[in-house]
């Protein structure tokens, strides 16, 4: 897929001086404290979100497929941000319930009532709904971040949804195969995972 990070926006060219995984890689690094700082301080989630519309709106991106962050309020204000610029897209709270900081992984059904919120703010706001040009997404960030039980969690929402929109229903967008030290740890987390 070709999606955009909104709250890596203000770091965007720069950080690519580790591994994306473990304790001293670029997640941990740079983009969790990023992605937190947003939902301690509404005033600057409004202007890097405003600022990653804009420029992706002047390099001609009408249509974008944005993760946001764990935290629900960050991602309604990516939300606002798009409808008042009249960006199309799909926004999705980013879920994970391990392997990242305590303060900013939730527990399973905390993800999936937090994905519920956006997804109902996303349906209700003027932008969104049937046809809107602002769609929800369901976003599990990857296999190592999400144990099983959210992944399935996700995936009855998923479903619950598809019901009641009909048609294509909800959209889910994830990472896969981002770089080698992320396909080998996924890999571990599997077996894992499944016992083996």
């Amino acid at each position: 897929d070709c999606h955009i990070h909104a709250p890596q926006f203000s770091y965007s060219g720069t950080a690519t001086d580790r591994p994306l995984m473990g304790p001293e890689g670029w997640l941990e690094r740079y983009t969790f404290p990023a992605e937190l700082s947003l939902g301690k301080d509404p005033g600057r989630a409004k202007a890097v979100y405003g600022s990653v519309v804009d420029r992706t709106l002047r390099c001609g991106t009408t249509s974008a497929c944005y993760f946001a962050t764990v935290q629900v309020e960050p991602t309604k204000i990516l939300v606002d941000a798009m409808a008042e610029r009249g960006q199309r897209g799909l926004v999705g709270k980013v879920c994970m319930d391990r392997n990242g900081p305590a303060d900013y992984v939730e527990s399973a059904e905390e993800n999936v009532a937090g994905t519920r919120e956006v997804i109902e703010y996303v349906l209700s706001h003027t932008s969104g709904g049937d046809g809107g040009t602002i769609q929800p997404v369901i976003t599990p960030r990857f296999v190592p971040s999400c144990t099983p039980a959210l992944l399935a969690a996700l995936g009855a929402l998923k479903k619950e949804y598809d019901g009641r929109l009909g048609g294509n229903g909800i959209h889910v967008q994830s990472h896969i195969s981002e770089s080698d030290d992320e396909v080998a740890y996924a890999r571990a987390i599997d077996l894992a995972d499944r016992g083996l």
